[in-house]
């Protein structure tokens, strides 16, 4: 829970962590992506334009998922 709430999730939406079946995993972008620019871009891509794409891939996967910093991080 500690953990999720560092890399970005609100802690409402973290305080689900609790429940039971409820797993917190994070990617390191950096492994993707060698210069900023490539980062950023990688991080447009799971936002979307105003979000769109990261509301989609929630509602599809049934998770919830915070880009911070260097990280993607999702819960579900």
């Amino acid at each position: 829970m500690v953990k999720a709430i560092g890399r970005g999730f609100n802690p409402e939406k973290a305080f689900k962590l609790a429940e039971e079946g409820i797993d917190f995993h994070h990617l390191d972008i950096g492994k993707f992506a060698d210069t900023s620019n490539s980062q950023e871009r990688l991080k447009g891509r799971v936002i979307g334009r105003d979000g769109e794409a990261r509301e989609h891939i929630e509602k599809m996967t049934q998770t919830e998922i915070s880009v911070y910093g260097k990280t993607v991080g999702f819960d579900g």
